[in-house]
């Protein structure tokens, strides 16, 4: 029977395996998830790197002079912090209470660095992914979109720092929520994308120039999740993905 994730408002997402393919294959797994962040695992630095993936091929736009002080200046060394939230804790596996602790370390992280300009907790989070794969969910707007997370308030008078941490919580808590009546579709998805799917080649410049010349696919399973969620948007409004699965579904 084909995997199917189902979301809290009704919604079914079907084509699991075919959307995850699509992902790794064209869109920004090779450059983001195993160039900027898995050749750099283990570590608790954020580094140029990071950001230049972040921004590169997942369209962050982020700030790279305000990330500077995160990178190359080091003025404000977020290792500490990030110690705080061991490698291993996995979102949607951990028990609770280690769920609670990461959580927290995680707030202080994000309103750490979206206090500088041009920083936000969409970037915060795709930085912080790539460091924390199994723990750190990506506040971006599809995503937010799927889980049915509004917004932050372009007129609020709190503090960007709240505001901005409060919704990466609202992410983390909503992602972990999937897990309830889909922990078989979950256990699926993560075994096959992790051993069902054969290395991919290398064409990216970047991964060309560090000498890679296969990428194996190693997918978490919230990030299986937030793949899952982005492309249910993207193929509403992103022509490329949109042509797939309209030709998906006539096959």
């Amino acid at each position: 029977m084909e995997p199917t994730l189902k979301l809290p408002s009704g919604r079914e997402i079907r084509y699991c395996k075919e959307r995850l393919l699509r992902f790794v294959t064209w869109d920004a797994y090779k450059v983001y998830d195993y160039w900027g962040g898995y050749c750099q695992m283990p570590t608790s630095m954020v580094t140029e790197r990071h950001v230049y993936a972040t921004n590169v091929a997942m369209r962050a736009r982020s700030s790279v002079n305000s990330w500077r002080v995160f990178t190359r200046d080091y003025t404000r060394d977020l290792a500490d912090e990030l110690d705080d939230i061991p490698h291993e804790l996995d979102l949607i596996d951990s028990g609770l209470s280690e769920i609670w602790k990461g959580n927290d370390a995680l707030k202080k992280v994000v309103a750490e660095i979206v206090r500088h300009s041009g920083l936000t907790d969409m970037a915060a989070s795709k930085v912080l992914h790539l460091l924390r794969p199994k723990f750190v969910a990506i506040s971006d707007t599809y995503v937010r979109a799927m889980l049915g997370i509004p917004p932050v308030p372009i007129a609020s008078t709190q503090p960007k720092q709240r505001l901005f941490s409060q919704q990466v919580a609202e992410v983390q808590h909503r992602m972990r929520s999937l897990r309830f009546g889909n922990s078989a579709t979950i256990e699926t998805l993560y075994e096959w994308a992790n051993s069902g799917i054969t290395p991919l080649p290398a064409k990216s410049r970047q991964c060309k120039q560090d000498g890679i010349e296969a990428i194996p696919v190693i997918l978490t399973k919230l990030r299986i999740l937030d793949i899952l969620l982005w492309t249910d948007v993207a193929i509403e409004v992103n022509p490329a993905w949109k042509t797939w699965y309209e030709q998906l579904g006539r096959e």
